[in-house]
């Protein structure tokens, strides 16, 4: 899969972006903040969606504006044109998928292109950052491992994380020698209530027997109880008549008193009522004569205060000129600050034109072209030039080593080859150790001789030993008693072989017994003496020493070592020659270079009627100071016209206060002193109509409290009248007659009422009629019931003691639960058990799952991965890393260095193990890529990276791009020399 287009509707920072005819390998070139980081996170935001809002990804929500999305063309596999669209709508937006033959679709359909890839799977194995290396050099030791094997699998670290977690909650709910664990505790209680359930059982019966005589003690307590109650209610009630009987007389009494008072009315409160209206009255006619008194007060004020009514007509209009004052003075400051900055604007045009020395008038600038197109190509112009500077000086370094070098070369040519032996010597030399050769064969013909020579000799003292001939026999037999054991445990054809051996044996004995071998033995060793006489004095007529033949063979050796480096040295002379070629050639190619640049930047000062030395040497200040006197030349008209429309305002003012001046009498002889006068005035009149004002009011207020308070004084009157109405009355003294009787009654209903309360309290019924009350119980009826009460309180004391006795030894057996309890709690507690561990399965199953799939792709694919990832570290490493191990046992990473030393991730030094990331990384995406293709997404990820390092990955990715496409964010403009244009996009 390939993307070909990119179009942002917006996204970030950008709105209506767009890239077209992306290749295979795009290198996204800008500044910190240019919105790289923003472009990937769109990639993958159209691909699976936006970030939700509680995720830690950022969103990228335009800050202002509303539109939100984009779509990106992608060519698939198959070569076939899709577009996905997706903008905003629910949690991840609304994604609209369109085919090339016009199909139309949406999640599903995307889904189906992806092939079932998402964020995380493609973040982990096609996109990667500087936070991925990070990880590389915070981890040490154990950890690296993990993340560096996690990372060889699906690209990050949660592979990592997973089994960890795994590991913790299986720890968490059981350990084999813990204690803390949920299911180790569960464990123990089970156990314990194991124990305790067998002891109760051994208590059952005792148990059953104290159960039937507490239950006989109950049945007598409940007896005597009911006894003790009934006698206790009886005395209760008998002694509650005798407290309300004097209450039944005195209700009794009371009943005639209000029978003799009924027709007594008198108002509630009345006479409380009446002194209030009285004080009411007395309190309103008080307040009447202060009223009255601060009326007359308040006209003799109204009279005295004076207002010109003028002022107070022009309010509106003095208040536009006290308010528009800070606007008249900012005029004035705006004014005088455009004359200084045009005074500045002049000094700067002036030290400018000096410095430039300016063929043409000032006025000419600012038709000159100072785009931003002219200043990256001066730009671009002083960056060669800068450039081809320092290529001098490693041309001129070059120059310097190589002419030492091939001088060195040629004086250690000629060393060796004084160093050289002459030829009649080599030949003398050769002829020793050829002698020495023949020598040597003698040698070893003359220590064969007399091995055989020995051989024989201890051959024929065996054959004449009787004690060789009784060896075989004892073998013969030996041999018979294994066939007759063969044939016992019936292995026949064991035993057959066994026979055939014996046979075979018994045979060679009576063969060589009857050879006689002695004359061939004789025959053989004459010879044998023979050939070694002749061979003793062959070596006797050497002449030679071993010192002689030994330095013979160094010399030679030395020599040949000689001859060796001479032609390796020449051969380094030749490539030296040839570098020194190269050299020229390169000298010939900067002197064309500089000569081009020099005159494109002669032109482009001939633009600007600059003189040929300084647009040789200071252009880009020059252009610097044109672009400046181009933008003085726009300034200085913008202030002038700014100026005449601050004048205009400040002449608008001025002219309208002195028409406001005709209409009032104003002080002052500037526009500020006279809008300040007209300020206090104002303020001044302000104040006396305010007070005027106020004093009306107040008058009007006072006049009609005075009116509400006559009205006041007529309902109290109204009031009093009504209430010697209610009494029956129609004078003070009557009506207080009328209060002491209504008093009387009143305490009579209150004494019944108390009564009624104690009666309607009793716990026994009361008489309807009061005329005929039964009499009150005697003192001996109390004293017959206290004496029976007494007794039956023994016996219920008696029978308690013994349960509480019963009890005790009941309790003692319960102490450690009832059977039937721990029988039950046991059952429960297994059950728990039982569900705590298949929990505990559901975490073991999962982490025997993830093991068993980690060991499967350590066999079949992980392979693979680090053949390719050797193959990647190699080259990065300049070969000083030759291939990267895999300890299936423990899951260890290894490298191994090109002197045979092994190393753990966590002993390379921090770049390395970046590198070693990175290989893994790339070695992941090919072999994954292999299946289906997905574009790679790189966001500057070598800043530690050496010089010679850093272009070695650099043309790894260039090799990469041939098979998938490449994304490659940088903010590092030393990167783009690597790249052809076409491959390159600039953000600005």
């Amino acid at each position: 899969m390939k993307i070909k287009e990119i179009t942002i509707y917006g996204y970030g920072k950008f709105e209506l972006f767009s890239l077209k005819d992306l290749g295979s390998l795009q290198v996204i070139y800008g500044p910190n903040e240019a919105g790289k980081t923003t472009i990937l996170s769109f990639i993958q935001s159209i691909l699976f969606g936006f970030p939700l809002k509680n995720s830690h990804e950022s969103r990228y929500e335009p800050k202002s504006h509303s539109k939100y999305g984009g779509q990106l063309v992608i060519e698939l596999d198959d070569h076939q044109t899709v577009r996905i669209e997706r903008v905003k709508g629910k949690a991840t937006g609304d994604v609209t998928v369109t085919l090339e033959n016009g199909t139309i679709g949406g999640e599903q359909l995307l889904e189906e292109i992806l092939d079932g890839m998402d964020r995380q799977l493609f973040q982990g194995i096609y996109s990667f950052n500087i936070h991925g290396l990070q990880n590389v050099h915070k981890l040490k030791g154990e950890d690296l491992n993990r993340f560096l094997f996690s990372t060889s699998t699906i690209g990050t670290d949660r592979l990592m994380e997973a089994e960890i977690t795994l590991e913790k909650e299986m720890e968490r709910r059981f350990k084999k020698s813990g204690t803390k664990p949920e299911m180790n505790r569960k464990l123990a209680e089970l156990k314990d209530i194991e124990k305790q359930l067998k002891r109760s059982q051994e208590q059952v019966d005792h148990y059953d027997h104290l159960v039937r005589r507490r239950d006989e003690i109950d049945n007598a307590l409940i007896d005597y109880q009911r006894q003790w109650k009934q006698i206790d209610e009886d005395f209760i009630q008998k002694k509650e008549w005798n407290r309300l009987y004097p209450l039944l007389i005195q209700k009794r009494q009371l009943l005639e008193n209000i029978t003799e008072l009924k027709d007594i009315r008198f108002p509630k409160d009345g006479r409380r009522r009446l002194e209030q209206l009285d004080s009411e009255r007395l309190s309103v006619e008080k307040r009447m004569v202060s009223l009255t008194e601060r009326k007359k007060q308040l006209e003799q004020e109204i009279e005295q205060l004076t207002v010109d009514e003028t002022f107070i007509e022009m309010e509106e209009t003095i208040e536009w000129f006290v308010e528009d004052l800070p606007n008249y003075q900012s005029a004035m400051e705006q004014k005088r600050a455009i004359d200084k900055d045009l005074e500045q604007l002049f000094d700067e045009e002036n030290e400018l034109t000096s410095k430039l020395d300016l063929g043409c008038a000032v006025d000419e600038v600012e038709r000159f072209d100072v785009s931003f197109a002219v200043k990256d190509t001066i730009v671009e112009l002083m960056s060669r030039k800068e450039f081809l500077k320092k290529q001098r000086q490693e041309l001129d370094q070059r120059d310097e080593i190589i002419r030492y070098k091939l001088k060195e070369k040629k004086r250690e040519i000629t060393d060796l080859m004084e160093q050289k032996l002459p030829d009649e010597e080599i030949k003398k030399l050769n002829d020793i150790i050829e002698e020495e050769e023949k020598r040597q064969i003698l040698e070893r013909e003359k220590q064969w001789i007399e091995h055989r020579l020995n051989e024989w000799e201890n051959e024929n003292r065996k054959r004449n030993d009787g004690n060789a001939r009784l060896t075989k026999t004892i073998g013969v037999i030996f041999l018979l008693f294994c066939t007759a054991a063969a044939f016992f445990f019936k292995f026949f054809e064991m035993a057959i072989a066994f026979f055939l051996s014996a046979i075979i044996l018994m045979l060679v004995l009576l063969i060589t017994g009857k050879r006689d071998r002695k004359k061939e033995y004789v025959n053989q060793n004459q010879s044998l003496t023979n050939q070694l006489e002749q061979i003793e004095r062959d070596l006797d007529q050497w002449n030679a020493s071993s010192f002689e033949r030994k330095q013979a063979k160094r010399m030679l050796e030395k020599d040949r070592e000689i001859e060796r480096r001479v032609e390796i040295e020449r051969m380094n002379y030749r490539l030296l020659e040839e570098q020194f070629e190269e050299l020229t050639n390169d000298f010939e190619t900067w002197e064309s270079d500089w000569h081009d640049v020099e005159k494109e930047l002669k032109k482009i000062g001939e633009m600007y009627y600059l003189k040929p030395n300084i647009s040789l040497q200071h252009l880009p200040e020059s252009f610097d100071y044109l672009e400046r006197l181009k933008t003085i030349q726009i300034a200085k008209k913008r202030l002038k016209k700014q100026r005449q429309q601050w004048n205009d305002i400040l002449n608008s003012r001025e002219e309208r206060i002195e028409r406001l001046k005709e209409q009032l009498s104003i002080q002052g002889t500037s526009y500020q002193e006279r809008v300040l006068y007209l300020k206090q005035k104002l303020v001044i009149e302000r104040e006396q109509f305010r007070k005027r004002m106020e004093r009306i009011e107040k008058k009007d207020e006072l006049t009609k409290e005075i009116n509400s308070l006559k009205e006041e004084i007529r309902f109290i009157d109204e009031k009093r009248s009504q209430l010697f109405q209610e009494a029956g009355t129609d004078s003070i003294d009557s009506f207080l007659e009328m209060e002491e009787k209504s008093k009387l009654r009143a305490e009579c209903l209150e004494k019944m009422e108390w009564i009624d309360k104690q009666l309607n309290s009793s716990i026994i019924r009361i008489p309807e009629s009061f005329q005929h009350l039964p009499k009150q119980y005697p003192d001996v009826v109390f004293s017959e019931m206290e004496e029976k009460k007494k007794e039956l309180k023994k016996e219920i004391d008696r029978l308690e003691r013994m349960r509480a006795t019963v009890s005790y030894e009941i309790a003692q057996i319960e102490q450690g639960g009832v059977y039937s309890e721990l029988l039950q709690q046991y059952h429960q507690t297994k059950y728990e058990f039982m569900e705590m561990a298949k929990s505990w399965a559901v975490y073991a199953t999962a982490h025997y799952c993830l093991r068993q799939s980690m060991d499967k792709y350590k066999s079949e694919k992980l392979p693979k991965i680090l053949k390719q990832a050797s193959d990647y570290f190699q080259i990065l490493t300049q070969r000083r890393y030759l291939n990267i191990y895999l300890d299936r046992q423990n899951d260890q990473l290894y490298v191994r260095r090109s002197d045979g030393l092994i190393f753990t991730p966590d002993e390379l030094s921090q770049a390395t193990g970046e590198q070693l990331y990175v290989s893994i990384r790339f070695a992941l995406a090919k072999i994954v890529n292999q299946r289906k293709s997905y574009p790679l997404l790189i966001d500057d990820g070598f800043v530690h990276f050496d010089e010679q390092r850093l272009k070695e990955m650099m043309h790894i990715i260039k090799d990469l791009a041939k098979e998938q496409q490449i994304f490659f964010f940088t903010c590092h403009s030393s990167l783009l020399s690597f790249f052809e244009d076409e491959a390159m996009i600039q953000l600005s």
